[in-house]
């Protein structure tokens, strides 16, 4: 999955957003509240028919093999970064996608959730690590059991907790368990103010 935002200037509310692989139940999930929120999406998927949101003024469809990386490579092509999910990728297709992420000049932030999916990440050379709360079969939501497998990422990769995260105190404990950045989705979508939410979040309530 990839997210390409932009800000349009004058409205700061407003994103654009690429998601690839649509069809699961995150991508789903992200599409429809984006869309709630009033930001534009295109949606990057395999095939159309199972996208599983309305038909909607603000989301464009594009068919692409999303684990094709020659086939991805236009729908991305002017992000800064691509979103890796482990659990829904082989070894041979994170490769792959790495590869490709590092050949148009792209970040890859390569996302876990369970303990093996750590192992593989690892393994796989990604410099950034996520470690998400978010079970994306049940979308139940543990921050606690992310912090502790957050510990177990190396000083030498760069650790990213992902999701849950709505409170100041939470991104306090990210930092002391090795988080070196954070990940933060519905919170801010949902924000009516995402400037003010995000001052919040990181103990800036009252710079302007």
């Amino acid at each position: 999955m990839s997210y390409r935002i932009n800000v349009p200037e004058g409205t700061a509310n407003t994103m654009k957003l690429t998601i690839l692989g649509a069809t699961g139940a995150t991508g789903t999930a992200l599409t429809g509240q984006a869309l709630a929120a009033g930001h534009e999406v295109t949606a990057v998927v395999r095939d159309p028919a199972r996208l599983a949101v309305p038909a909607h003024p603000r989301l464009r469809t594009v068919t692409a093999d999303v684990m094709d990386p020659a086939s991805i490579a236009p729908a991305v092509d002017g992000a800064d970064a691509v979103l890796l999910i482990t659990s829904v990728l082989s070894d041979a297709e994170l490769a792959a996608l790495l590869a490709t992420a590092s050949d148009l000049g792209m970040g890859a932030l390569v996302e876990t959730h369970a303990g093996d999916d750590l192992v593989r990440a690892l393994a796989s050379g990604a410099e950034a690590i996520g470690v998400n709360a978010r079970d994306l079969e049940t979308l139940v939501v543990d921050v606690d059991a992310a912090l502790a497998r957050l510990r177990d990422v190396p000083p030498d990769r760069l650790a990213v907790l992902e999701s849950g995260i709505a409170r100041g105190d939470q991104v306090t404990a990210a930092v002391e368990a090795g988080a070196s950045a954070i990940l933060v989705g519905e919170t801010l979508m949902r924000a009516e103010d995402p400037a003010v939410t995000l001052r919040e979040l990181i103990g800036k309530e009252s710079e302007r």
